[in-house]
């Protein structure tokens, strides 16, 4: 994700670290960072974000807050400190078919807004991290989303017809063949008509049934914002993350939002979207705000997560205090209480991600900083039983590598042999092996014509590994050993590779 170091400047306030700095911490704390480059009067930081930090990191505010982590700093300004407060309306309803594909859904109306060009300002930003800025509408809903990580979509409400006064929104199953015109991709002058798989996500005005979007992956034709709107409706919510994968993947369109939804913001960010989306409308597009609905049938709980503190430090190496502990934890915004040696952990809402002890043990690795974890060489311990494999093993590889073989390692699948497997790899994997001769063939086959390469008069190679024989019953397995040599017999002239000689043959098992 390219992120603007001005933008961020915006949550970590005027002394926060350079660019180059931060670059420097999320690399030995959290992200690897792609680039570093100057655009324009900006500088830019691509940082790639993995899909275990997506839910919160795919955003502005989400960097902003890791730095703050890191460094041990409050945010100046955080967007998501304050629970949004906004007046409800009744011009809008939402029946939500499938609560399990769409948890919850939220719109809004500004009435009077007059769409135009976007200032300069956020022109500005968006072009920095590569975006094409389209209208001020449009471009607000793409700020709030690269801003807090939220996915939005405009629609006009002129063009949505009302039913006694109400515009109806339904959110449900598509039927197989279902079509549903989708507004042009970015950089793409041609709207796209798709056909749905059934089950796959609509959001469809109710009055008519007409699909308007697919939810999740990208809004419809119907009810586009264009220069005469002057009443928009804004959608911001929640969809099933597999589902919406599923059906991004299957139609080629993966964009902005449908990364951010297969990687499962926060059910709690469509009301602060909704909040910073109609104050920056207003701002830049004027209008007067109406009121929003917020249809959240099942409301998520955080999840309480139980630390114990001797498992942090025997997993990490360390001997940190408890104290220490839920310092580092409390500066990624959760919650701690402590109660004899065990941690009560909670992440804050954006953190979808901390779910288990090992999350929040390796919050305080990471956050403590791994080039803090010493090198420990284990005491030295009296064997007490020698595994004979292994032991046998070794002395048969040293008498072979003084004698000039090289040892191989080849696959334990082939092609075709006797023993099939339900779940293959690869059609090319299909099968066990029951013996070791084919593949040291096959090695000295591939390689006859690098022993002058080498610096070799022959090729000699041996393998160690574990073969698998079926019996009326049972598929078991054993350790065998198999010796390959393609030989120059005397007086080779090197002119045909088939006077050359070769043998491979197990030679032992255990």
């Amino acid at each position: 994700m390219k992120v603007s170091y001005d933008w961020l400047k915006d949550y970590l306030g005027e002394h926060a670290p350079s660019a180059d700095e931060i670059a420097e911490l999320l690399t030995f704390h959290s992200f690897e960072i792609e680039e570093v480059e100057a655009v324009a009067d900006d500088t830019v930081i691509d940082v790639d974000v993995l899909p275990n930090r997506s839910s919160d990191c795919l955003c502005h505010r989400g960097i902003a807050r890791e730095v703050a982590t890191i460094t041990n700093t409050p945010l100046e300004h955080d967007p998501l400190a304050a629970a949004p407060e906004l007046a409800g309306t009744d011009s809008i309803s939402v029946d939500i078919k499938d609560t399990a594909a769409c948890p919850r859904f939220t719109a809004s109306v500004i009435r009077g807004v007059k769409v135009g060009e976007s200032p300069e300002w956020l022109q500005k930003r968006l072009k920095a991290i590569g975006q094409r800025p389209i209208n001020n509408i449009v471009d607000a809903t793409n700020y709030v989303m690269f801003t807090i990580g939220q996915p939005l979509h405009a629609y006009d409400a002129t063009k949505f017809p009302q039913v006694a006064g109400t515009w109806q929104f339904v959110v449900r199953p598509a039927e197989e063949g279902e079509v549903v015109s989708l507004i042009a991709e970015g950089g793409k002058n041609e709207d796209r008509d798709v056909v749905c798989k059934a089950g796959e996500l609509l959001i469809v005005d109710g009055s008519s049934n007409t699909a308007i979007g697919l939810a999740g992956v990208k809004g419809g034709r119907f009810a586009g914002v264009d220069e005469s709107t002057t009443d928009v409706i804004i959608e911001a919510a929640h969809f099933h993350p597999n589902l919406t994968r599923q059906t991004a993947r299957r139609l080629g369109i993966v964009i902005g939002a449908s990364k951010r939804f297969e990687n499962e913001c926060s059910r709690e960010l469509p009301l602060y979207a909704q909040r910073d989306i109609i104050d920056l409308i207003i701002d830049i597009a004027g209008g007067t705000f109406e009121g929003v609905i917020d249809t959240y049938p099942v409301p998520q709980e955080q999840v309480e997560v139980m630390v114990r503190t001797e498992a942090v430090n025997r997993l990490l190496g360390l001997t940190l205090t408890e104290t220490e502990m839920i310092d580092l934890i409390q500066r990624t915004g959760s919650t701690v209480r402590a109660e004899a040696g065990v941690l009560y952990c909670t992440g804050p809402f954006e953190r979808t991600d901390l779910l288990i002890e090992e999350d929040f043990i390796e919050e305080i690795g990471r956050i403590y900083g791994y080039q803090h974890v010493a090198s420990v060489v284990p005491e030295a311990t009296e064997l007490t039983e020698i595994n004979s494999d292994h032991y046998y093993s070794e002395i048969v590889r040293d008498v072979l590598m003084q004698e000039g073989f090289s040892e191989v390692i080849t696959s334990s699948f082939r092609k075709k042999d006797v023993i099939q497997l339900r779940n293959a790899l690869a059609s090319d994997k299909s099968y066990l092996r029951s013996s070791l001769v084919k593949n040291i063939s096959e090695a000295l086959d591939k390689n006859a014509g690098l022993t002058d390469l080498l610096g070799t008069t022959d090729t000699r190679v041996f393998e160690i590994g574990t073969v698998f024989d079926k019996t009326a019953d049972d598929v078991t397995e054993h350790t065998a050993l198999c010796i390959g040599a393609r030989l120059r017999p005397s007086g080779y002239s090197g002119k045909k590779t088939n006077s050359l000689l070769m043998f491979a043959k197990n030679c032992c098992r255990t």
